[in-house]
């Protein structure tokens, strides 16, 4: 699987160039890319963002701690747990979207015991603001969601794990 994480690299090449950017400090030059009509490199850097949070929140791990914590430059595999389940997560999502479109939707909360949704092994529930908001059993479904349709900077949101797969 880690092998496919490297071959599949250039699927996010926009955003590397965004991240690499943002590290520098470089905010200015990303904001202005990102005014173009193509919004792609801005919304995987968002969903780098969210995923970071929820990472950082599941495993209460510090505020200050970035999605590359504990990569080491010397070794060209390098890799942590925050980008190992994001990377988890997309791989699913795309593996999954043509064979089980299901599995990539998101579900109104009120369906919470719909015999349909009782059937994945996953599942997560967005909610926003107190109230229970979405439901998918792809983690990087919720994730896209918040990026695309949430002021995820402006309101309280968090992701639960209703249920793990194996």
């Amino acid at each position: 699987m880690l092998e496919d994480f490297y071959n599949n690299i250039n699927d996010i090449q926009k955003s590397n160039d965004a991240l690499q950017k943002l590290m520098d400090g470089n905010v200015e030059d990303v904001n202005e890319e990102n005014n173009e009509e193509d919004e792609t490199p801005n919304k995987y850097v968002e969903c780098l963002n969210i995923h970071q949070i929820y990472f950082k929140n599941l495993h209460n791990r510090d505020t200050e701690e970035h999605m590359l914590h504990d990569i080491h430059d010397d070794e060209k595999k390098s890799t942590n747990r925050s980008i190992e389940l994001f990377y988890e997560s997309l791989y699913t999502y795309k593996t999954k979207l043509d064979s089980d479109p299901d599995y990539c939707d998101i579900y109104e909360a009120s369906q919470l015991q719909h015999n349909k949704i009782d059937n994945f092994t996953s599942m997560f529930l967005l909610k926003i603001d107190g109230t229970y908001h979405k439901l998918s059993p792809s983690l990087f479904a919720i994730i896209s969601y918040i990026a695309h349709y949430i002021d995820w900077k402006n309101v309280n949101w968090h992701i639960i794990s209703l249920k793990e797969s194996d």
